[in-house]
């Protein structure tokens, strides 16, 4: 693989990682640790359940918590294609 397209990849998982955690991520983990330490509703729980899925904190936090180590893993070039596969299903969900 040639320097030009090694870089290309990088600068691509950089920003779409970075985008994630920013615009979908960032909110999700907060909510989270907001609703485990200082016991403020978390409306993602509310979105699960609403859904149908069983256990929607646990899952909530699942995915959350998941999303957030793909995106790290997705900066760090650290088992991306399953960190990218990761990331797909949970976007996946939060579309539905």
């Amino acid at each position: 693989m040639s320097l030009t397209t090694s870089l290309s990849l990088m600068v691509l998982r950089w920003v779409t990682a970075g985008a994630l955690l920013y615009f979908h991520v960032w909110e999700a983990a907060k909510g989270g640790y907001l609703r485990v330490w200082r016991e403020v509703p978390w409306p993602l729980v509310d979105q699960v359940r609403d859904a149908g899925f069983p256990s929607p904190f646990a899952l909530a936090c699942a995915g959350a918590g998941g999303a957030f180590l793909a995106c790290v893993f997705l900066v760090f070039g650290v088992l991306t294609r399953i960190a990218a596969g990761f990331l797909l299903v949970v976007l996946i969900f939060a579309v539905i």
